[in-house]
């Protein structure tokens, strides 16, 4: 056997056994459903659909989804109808699939007021603890090597 002809051995016999498997990366479908005062709940979609794009793996889509967060915000206002900050109800809910595919399990709530200046910091905030509460445990999951 020649020098030349090592190389040659190696190269055939990576192709032969073909690629290296490497855990694929799941994708989230999630359905976002914002209610409530038209301009605030536009605001608060916005923010939480740059927060969501920002994970990178998460589709935004109202097919099948895996997930749906549901949002209410509306303005607050004293007796005097003053602006007093704005409420926000956050829901999750997760859709299993096979079997228990006509389910969905509540994952998380929160309610909350919050001042108009935090509230793209308080989307920001809700986003990433859907992250780590729902997001991160199925990643973990699907990370597992598969025998």
């Amino acid at each position: 056997m020649t020098k030349h002809m090592l190389p040659l051995i190696v190269l055939s016999s990576a192709l032969v056994s073909g690629p290296v498997q490497q855990a694929k990366t799941p994708r989230f479908r999630t359905a976002l459903k914002v209610s409530g005062d038209s301009e605030i709940a536009s605001t608060v979609e916005g923010c939480l659909k740059q927060a969501l794009d920002s994970l990178g793996d998460v589709d935004l889509s109202e097919a099948k989804p895996d997930y749906t967060i549901n949002v209410i915000a509306l303005e607050v206002y004293n007796k005097e109808k003053t602006p007093m900050g704005i409420a926000l109800t956050w829901l999750t809910l997760y859709h299993p699939k096979g079997f228990f595919e006509d389910c969905s399990l509540m994952e998380d709530y929160r309610l909350l007021t919050v001042e108009q200046e935090d509230l793209q910091s308080s989307c920001q905030k809700l986003v990433e603890r859907f992250n780590t509460k729902s997001l991160e445990p199925h990643r973990k999951l699907f990370q597992k090597e598969k025998p």
